[in-house]
């Protein structure tokens, strides 16, 4: 479906969200005023869409470098080693894919690849290759590269599930790929389009070793990183599609919230990732911004640490149970999110291709919490840590702890780096942690992506046998009723097995210099900057 998007602009806003918070203003000194969604949606027209973009004139010169300001920072240039959405943005740029899916039109789009045939039976693919297709190390890319990718993707977490379902792949020659799948596969096509999929350099990981993976075959290369600041990309002359009109993108990160508004406001930037709910009225009034609101994906959850290294308390499923009864989701989106959020019992959203809305969750009740606690022979309570590593983790913790202490629950909060907190989490060091996930078009790659054992993403450390082969029966199941089935009973059962406390979900919030142009938005976050503009 198309997501709605609006702009707001010059709208001023004077209400209060009823709830008093410390954070800072910018432009204004007194902090008990707040913006809500309730009083900026509330001033939007209905209608409202994204401004219809004339192209520039035809002797136009463009502003060079545009500048494009974080909220989170840069951790590694190698796509099959993260998933997260800041790093994606990089490799939406730096690097190309077989295909690419479009959110807009809901359609998949060549890439690398030009076109594609499947067998009658749903098992062969075959990849046509774009022949003007280069990597930045100035070699071809050919379709031994992407077996290369793929192979190599079997070592890393966030990408072996994605491949797993390859029996075998044959270069029929440099530009023709042949990929045959162990069965006929309803998410093969949508995985590939993932950046974690993004094709790499043989030659380049041969050469270079890990730095290798900084070569790509997208419109910008990698000039200069610097990773917790800043990284500088400069415009590919030898990409394979349209040239950019901008030369160079400089990324640059602002841990806080506040300092990312100003510098967008004094025009240090171009664009700010994320900005404070606080700060979303001042944006909305300046004349020379544009303040986009679109529904999310991204929703943000606590994870319990299940496995059995780790033991209890949240072995015990009438624990997890009582953690996410305990907890006040409203209050926490109030809070957290100053009402831009929308309170979720489940883990995914409706974008997702078989999604099942008829799962009940866990509702706020704290005295079925105790009782829980109780029965499991937790009546005094216990106490644990939980993992916080950005500025919306640091919101919403100090609520969950608040409510927590109502049935005798102590939450430490242990603020920590994103690179200290992703490596605690994989060698299975955390009893907790906030997290968040995006929806992706595909339910069975939100199902892998999240529950199946050994998954980047599976910061609960679960592991279910039973539940994984189910999730691969569903993966290859051709009758389109029984394969809905078997994913609306996967959907049920990893919410009642209480894994995760799902808060709520976003709304994105997105503010840019009214000159910037040609950034494609989507709903996950991941954005894509390759034809970002100012005309001068």
């Amino acid at each position: 479906m198309k997501m709605e998007v609006s702009v707001m602009k010059r709208r001023m806003l004077a209400l209060f969200l009823g709830i008093t918070l410390t954070m800072g203003m910018v432009g204004c000194s007194n902090s008990s005023n707040s913006t809500t969604k309730d009083n900026l949606q509330s001033n939007t027209l209905a209608g409202d869409t994204a401004p219809v973009e004339s192209p520039p004139s035809e002797n136009a010169t463009f502003k060079n470098p545009i500048i494009v300001g974080l909220a989170n920072v840069f951790t590694t240039s190698d796509p099959q080693n993260t998933s997260s959405i800041t790093n994606q943005i990089f490799y939406t740029v730096s690097h190309s894919n077989l295909l690419k899916w479009d959110y807009d039109t809901q359609q998949y789009m060549p890439d690398l690849a030009d076109s594609y045939d499947v067998s009658d039976d749903g098992m062969v693919y075959t990849f046509h290759l774009n022949k003007d297709a280069y990597f930045h190390n100035d070699e071809p890319v050919k379709a031994s590269d992407i077996i290369y990718t793929f192979n190599r993707g079997k070592d890393f977490s966030f990408v072996a599930a994605k491949v797993q379902i390859i029996e075998s792949m044959k270069a029929i020659d440099d530009n023709t790929l042949e990929i045959t799948l162990s069965g006929p596969s309803t998410g093969f096509l949508f995985d590939i389009t993932n950046p974690n999929m993004a094709i790499l350099s043989e030659k380049a990981l041969t050469e270079m070793g890990e730095e290798g993976t900084t070569i790509g075959s997208g419109a910008y290369y990698y000039d200069a990183i610097d990773f917790g600041n800043e990284v500088t990309m400069v415009r590919f002359d030898k990409y394979f599609k349209e040239l950019p009109k901008t030369e160079t993108l400089i990324f640059r990160q602002y841990a806080e919230d506040a300092t990312r508004v100003i510098a967008l406001q004094t025009g240090d930037i171009d664009y700010c990732q994320t900005p404070s709910t606080m700060e979303l009225e001042y944006i909305a009034a300046d004349d020379n911004l544009d303040l986009i609101q679109m529904k999310g994906t991204r929703l943000n959850y606590m994870v319990m640490n299940v496995s059995e290294e780790h033991g209890a308390p949240f072995k015990d499923i009438r624990v997890r149970q009582a953690i996410n009864m305990a907890i006040n989701k409203d209050d926490v989106a109030a809070v957290a999110a100053n009402g831009f959020g929308e309170v979720q019992n489940y883990y995914f959203t409706d974008i997702s291709a078989g999604f099942y809305g008829g799962m009940d969750g866990y509702n706020y009740d704290v005295e079925a919490a105790k009782a829980l606690l109780a029965d499991a022979g937790y009546a005094d309570g216990f106490s644990f840590s939980v993992l916080c590593h950005d500025s919306t983790a640091r919101a919403i913790a100090p609520v969950l702890q608040a409510q927590l202490a109502a049935i005798g629950v102590t939450m430490h909060i242990e603020e920590v780096e994103t690179a200290v907190r992703n490596s605690m989490i994989k060698n299975n060091e955390h009893d907790a942690c906030m997290a968040a996930h995006v929806s992706l078009v595909s339910i069975d790659n939100n199902l892998r992506l999240l529950f199946y054992t050994d998954s980047g993403n599976n910061r609960m450390k679960y592991t279910n046998s039973e539940f994984d082969a189910k999730l691969d029966a569903a993966l290859i199941e051709q009758d389109s009723a029984k394969r809905q089935e078997m994913y609306d009973e996967l959907q049920t059962f990893v919410v009642d097995e209480a894994l995760c406390v799902p808060l709520y979900v976003e709304t994105l919030n997105i503010a840019k210099k009214s000159s910037l142009h040609g950034i494609k938005i989507n709903a996950t976050g991941c954005h894509d900057f390759t034809y970002a503009y100012i005309e001068e």
